[in-house]
């Protein structure tokens, strides 16, 4: 088992387009990861990431360099257009949302 993610790499490590999967954990088997297609910013740590399991909520994660860490809100429908959102590689995530992401969707 695996993560399902769409893929097709861009420039910036980032997929779009086709689908794919990429192994990770069996713990998060359905998760998606998504960024921001219009997001231009040099660091990870600015931009805001998505997360999904099947169909569950979507919920956003920033970084809040106050508490140095990374926070997660759930998503209403209403709130965001998933439309402007592209699937994000699990490896081009920072290794502190990856453990945060682990936290939030362990079994």
């Amino acid at each position: 088992m695996g993560v399902s993610l769409v893929s097709c790499p861009d420039a910036d490590g980032f997929h779009r387009g086709c689908t794919g999967h990429e192994d990770v954990s069996n713990s998060m088997t359905g998760l998606r990861l998504f960024k921001d297609l219009k997001a231009t910013v040099a660091s990870p740590a600015d931009l805001n990431f998505y997360s999904r399991r099947s169909a569950g909520p979507y919920y956003r994660w920033r970084y809040e360099k106050v508490r140095s860490r990374w926070q997660w809100s759930r998503m209403r429908a209403l709130e965001f257009d998933d439309r402007e959102l592209v699937a994000a590689r699990w490896k081009a995530l920072p290794a502190e949302l990856k453990l945060s992401l682990n936290e939030h969707y362990l079994e």
